[in-house]
């Protein structure tokens, strides 16, 4: 796998509300740019194998719809999801863990599955991209999860 973007925060957000928020793909639209939508594929309760349909914007490419299934599930603690977009072949990583401060730490990853020499080639305007949109999700998520706080207090 290639790492084309990542963040970490600390937040007031406890991590069961802020690990439901978050493994809730219907809010991903709500923190993530360039995500314009995303509805569940299926009905299953989230675990492996959960499925959702995201409409994202891809340079060059313009609006693709991508399959998005969860393929791993440690409630709490970890999150992962793979998607089925040609070239990308994009895997999102979320872990949780108490800080030393006690906020809690949310670490998000992405990577690109595929790892063929074309993808190589372009992995520097893909990190480009991707830290850009990781940048913007890591303060609207931030935002979001304060206003959660807030509303809790």
């Amino acid at each position: 796998m290639i790492k084309l973007a990542s963040f970490s925060l600390l937040t007031e957000t406890a991590i069961e509300p802020s690990f439901d928020y978050l493994t809730d793909m219907t809010n991903f639209a709500e923190w993530f740019p360039q995500v314009i939508r995303i509805v569940e594929k299926d009905d299953r309760h989230i675990g492996v194998g959960k499925t959702w349909l995201e409409d994202v914007k891809v340079p060059g490419q313009g609006i693709q719809p991508v399959a998005v299934s969860v393929v791993d599930y440690q409630p709490n603690t970890y999150f992962a999801t793979e998607g089925e977009l040609d070239g990308i072949q994009p895997r999102m990583e979320i872990r949780w863990s108490t800080a030393p401060s006690g906020r809690t730490k949310i670490d998000w990853r992405f990577y690109s599955r595929n790892t063929r020499w074309t993808l190589r080639l372009l992995s520097p305007l893909l990190r480009s991209v991707m830290g850009k949109r990781a940048r913007q999700a890591e303060r609207q998520l931030q935002y979001k999860l304060t206003a959660m706080q807030a509303s809790a207090d």
